[in-house]
């Protein structure tokens, strides 16, 4: 099923910390702006700058060469499981400089001259070791231990004075104000073997496309221990501030989901069990990137409302009947003809991707603007697992179907995701006995019928319908025939909407016929436009053609 994650800075920033530089070789120069203080006792390795890119995936939990320069080598690696999707990049540089964009490590220093540190910083001065900079091109889930090993010419690490210890400092340039963040990952020194290794033990997620930078620096043993960081979340460009945490206990009968969008919703179980102290820590947003999760791509899915995650700190079971629910600020957002889903993620199933209608179609008669999915099956949540939910539009139609004849006088259109329904008046038709008309109304078309495109007179397009022939004889409707369609919701704005018409026997392909109907009529409340067809249509069987129809404005 789901589950919901808050990132929290000290976890997720270390884990990145561990990410620090799996790239390929490559030399760039050296990059201004080194070490502070420049007369630090700590001895400096040989100028040297390298960088590039490797792919994650297939090398998890094997030791991942690391670029080098001067004498410095190093392997980095990835727990095996670790959530990496397909074709996953890692991009960024290792040096003995600063890379180009990095502050300069004066922020490290409590009450710096910078003004980024008040409450914490190192007491002491730093002395920068080796730098880097790191950028993944899809989000990761990190899951597991994490280590990172830099090697150095014989003797260099034993010369490193044993009152210094060595640290693994971050910037996220998402989060400027907060300068470097010191003492992300604790570091152990092998003098004998001149290696320097940095660990990292935990779940942590890591959006894509942002270049942190990194830090391995020392600083005397005396120094005051800074304040922890302040506890926010890693996201893309804006914090999410609706993030949510809860402890499970038998009474939780309700977690509360955080608000985006305008949607806010609970998970509601009857019951919920798991060991004393375990926490669901969760995140929401309106799409997959924002919550850190893979790209949602499914032939089913129109519209993603929200996308959220949860994540137990240990298992968790609920039992009996468990309800989601989802309530939109603005009621009218979720349209009472739409047919709703949920998808689900599972990341201990990562090369599964997303599963679709896991729960729905969801049932809107709970209240105005409310949503609701319901299951009788218990489900068991795995801890340090991330479970994402996505609630989506679903392009599944309505479809009607009539049985044409000389005496059909109508036809009604479905409830659908444009509008409320209406009805199709047939003064007459001839068709073979039995001949039967259906037509599928949605927001959206399929091969052989393309999409209508805006321009060319055409501002909107609202939605379209299909219409097939299933018998084995013609199908004809008369002029006079009218179409009226019904709001979703309040009454029709005023303008000039027409129907265009598609037709899939004619070859080549000549495209819609704009204004096949129209202008249609508004009637005086609002509440119903009509379309008048002037002339005869003829249907043939759908062996030979297909016919779209298209609502624009």
């Amino acid at each position: 099923m789901f589950s919901f994650r808050t990132l929290i800075l000290g976890t997720s920033i270390a884990g990145l910390a561990a990410i620090v530089v799996a790239c390929g070789p490559g030399n760039n120069g050296p990059v201004a702006g080194y070490l502070t203080p420049p007369n630090a006792t700590v001895p400096q390795v040989g100028a040297f700058s390298s960088s590039g890119s490797v792919a994650l995936g297939s090398n998890l939990g094997v030791p991942i060469a690391l670029p080098g320069g001067a004498g410095v080598s190093g392997t980095l690696t990835v727990p095996v499981g670790s959530t990496v999707p397909a074709g996953t990049i890692l991009s960024g540089s290792v040096g003995s400089s600063l890379p180009a964009g990095a502050p300069a490590l004066s922020s490290l220093l409590r009450n710096s001259a910078s003004g980024t540190r008040t409450t914490q910083g190192e007491t002491s001065p730093v002395s920068g070791i080796l730098f880097g900079s790191l950028s993944l091109s899809n989000a990761i889930t990190v899951n597991g231990a994490v280590g990172v090993t830099f090697v150095f010419p014989a003797g260099y690490v034993a010369s490193i004075p044993s009152s210094f210890s060595v640290y693994m400092a971050m910037y996220d340039p998402t989060r400027p104000t907060l300068g470097w963040l010191d003492r992300v990952l604790n570091c152990t020194t092998n003098g004998t073997a001149s290696s320097i290794t940095c660990t990292f033990t935990g779940v942590a997620n890591i959006p894509p496309n942002v270049t942190y930078y990194w830090a391995l620096y020392a600083v005397a043993t005396s120094s005051t221990a800074p304040t922890p960081a302040p506890s926010v979340s890693i996201v893309p460009a804006t914090p999410n501030p609706n993030q949510v945490s809860y402890t499970v206990t038998t009474a939780t009968t309700t977690i509360a989901l955080p608000t985006e969008g305008g949607i806010s919703g609970a998970l509601i179980p009857s019951t919920a069990s798991a060991s004393s102290g375990t926490t669901i820590t969760g995140y929401g947003a309106t799409t997959t990137a924002g919550a850190f999760l893979p790209a949602l791509t499914n032939s089913d899915v129109n519209t993603i409302l929200y996308v959220g995650s949860l994540t137990p700190s240990a298992a968790t079971t609920f039992s009996g009947s468990t309800q989601v629910q989802f309530t939109a600020k603005t009621p009218s957002t979720l349209n009472p003809n739409g047919v709703y889903y949920l998808a689900m993620y599972d990341s201990s199933q990562a090369s599964s991707g997303w599963f679709v209608k896991v729960l729905g179609p969801g049932s809107l008669s709970v209240a105005p603007g409310t949503i609701a999915f319901t299951t009788t099956l218990g489900t068991t949540l795995k801890a340090n697992t991330q479970y994402g939910f996505a609630l989506y539009l679903s392009n599944t139609q309505p479809v009607v179907s009539a049985t044409v004849s000389t005496a059909t006088q109508s036809v009604s259109i479905p409830p659908n995701s444009i509008s409320a329904g209406g009805t199709i008046s047939l003064p007459g038709a001839t068709a073979g006995a039995g001949n039967v008309l259906t037509l599928t109304v949605g927001q959206s078309v399929a091969s052989p019928i393309p999409g209508l495109s805006t321009g060319n007179g055409v501002t909107n397009v609202f939605g379209y319908g299909v219409i097939a022939n299933t018998g084995t004889t013609n199908v004809t409707v008369s002029g006079g025939t009218t179409i009226t369609i019904t709001p979703v919701n309040g009454t029709i704005p005023a303008g000039n909407y027409y129907l265009a018409f598609y037709d899939t026997s004619i070859s080549p392909p000549t495209g819609w016929f704009l204004r096949a109907a129209g202008p249609g009529v508004v009637n005086p409340s609002g509440t119903a436009l009509t379309f008048t067809l002037q002339n005869s249509a003829t249907f043939q069987p759908n062996t030979k053609a297909t016919y779209g129809v298209a609502l624009y404005q």
